[in-house]
């Protein structure tokens, strides 16, 4: 079930070590998309045919429609053809539908080879989608998607990445490097792309008490099995009357 708020992953892993609150890396749909009516549920069937979208139905409900005219597919999956290479190569053949991220191959003109799925290509691949949808709509010529990866970027621990990075004008050549120039580079870029100047102040003002003021590490959950609360009472023994047997030669 897709989620409300978008959710900035390449520091969960700082969510993770409690050096930023999971609310600094979530941005709600509503702030982020303020002409835009979000609609949340499950797709059950796509009408291409049709163009409408059918979702499933809510707790006594039915299902629920919606129409489009132009629909696009950026979802975090690969198509599954099931083997079969001639559904594969004509799937998804209409005007009406585009796809980007990691959903799609996308080939890239640069050097004619697919896409990578990762952030840099599916920023750009969406920038270029919004110019061809708008060129499809006005009559315009569509423009094939074209880039040069920029590198990357990699933490590896504490204050501490690796980088590769491609260096401009070179032809595609690269240099290597790691250590705290990296970390700083890491985080300076990934600083950047934090949607929304609240998160971006919040997350910096995280890192800057950080590096003065490093988390504690404190042991919150007792390992230890939790001692009884009630002893198990012992049964009472129930009054009952005592014969006491007669000394001998006694009457």
């Amino acid at each position: 079930m897709p989620t409300s708020a978008l959710l900035f992953t390449p520091m969960l892993a700082e969510v993770a070590g409690s050096s930023l609150e999971p609310t600094h890396i979530s941005h709600p749909l509503r702030s982020a998309l303020r002409r835009t009516a979000v609609v949340r549920g499950q797709i059950t069937r796509i009408d291409l045919a049709g163009r409408r979208i059918i979702l499933a139905a809510d707790q006594g409900g039915s299902p629920h429609e919606v129409p489009y005219d132009e629909l696009v597919l950026a979802l975090g999956a690969v198509s599954n053809f099931l083997g079969l290479a001639g559904v594969q190569a004509h799937a998804f053949d209409f005007k009406s539908l585009w796809a980007l991220g990691d959903c799609a191959e996308v080939p890239n003109a640069h050097d004619n080879q697919p896409s990578p799925p990762t952030a840099q290509f599916a920023l750009r691949q969406a920038k270029l989608l919004a110019k061809n949808l708008h060129a499809s709509r006005s009559g315009g010529a569509l423009k094939p998607f074209r880039f040069a990866a920029l590198g990357v970027l990699a933490v590896i621990g504490h204050q501490t990445a690796c980088a590769e990075l491609t260096i401009p004008l070179s032809g595609g050549k690269t240099v290597r490097f790691s250590g705290l120039l990296a970390w700083l580079m890491w985080r300076g870029v990934y600083l950047s792309k934090l949607p929304g100047l609240e998160r971006q102040v919040r997350v910096l003002t995280d890192w800057v008490i950080e590096l003065f003021f490093p988390r504690d590490i404190v042991q919150t959950i007792d390992l230890q099995p939790a001692p009884a609360m009630f002893e198990t009472a012992q049964p009472v023994p129930q009054r009952a009357d005592v014969v006491v047997p007669a000394r001998p030669g006694r009457d």
